[in-house]
C-alpha cells in the first residue's frame, strides 16, 4: 500500500512522478522476488485544489503499472489543508483493503 503525493502534487512534479511511481513498484517487486506483487496507490485529498493534476494523473498509473490499483478519495473529509479527517482514513483505509483484496482475487484466479 503506497499513500504519497502531497510533495508530487506540483505542476512541474506531476509530469515525473509517473516513471518515479512505477519505478518504486518495480523496486519493491524486485526486492521481494515478486514480479507481480499487488501494489495499491492512492489519490491525494480531493478537498485541496491543488491537488488536481495529480489526482487526475495518478487514477491512470494502473495502465500502465501491472497488478496495482488506485482508489480515489471523493468523499472523504478533511482535517486540515493537506490530511483527512478520522473518519476519512478509516474510509480510506476501507477503500486500501477492498483494492488489496481485488487485486489477490484476481491474482488467485489466475
Amino acid at each position: 500500500l503506497w499513500h504519497q503525493g502531497e510533495g508530487n502534487s506540483s505542476l512541474t512534479r506531476v509530469p515525473i512522478y509517473p516513471a518515479q511511481l512505477k519505478q518504486l513498484v518495480a523496486d519493491f517487486r524486485a526486492d521481494f522476488k515478486k514480479p507481480d506483487l499487488p501494489f495499491v496507490f492512492s489519490q491525494i485529498g480531493q478537498f485541496n485544489p491543488d491537488y488536481a493534476a495529480f489526482n487526475k494523473m495518478i487514477v491512470r498509473q494502473p495502465v500502465a503499472i501491472p497488478h496495482t490499483a488506485c482508489i480515489v478519495t471523493d468523499g472523504l473529509k478533511n482535517m486540515d489543508k493537506a490530511h483527512f479527517n478520522s473518519a476519512g482514513q478509516r474510509k480510506l483505509g476501507q477503500r486500501y483493503a477492498k483494492a488489496m483484496l481485488g487485486l489477490l482475487v484476481e491474482k488467485a484466479a489466475k
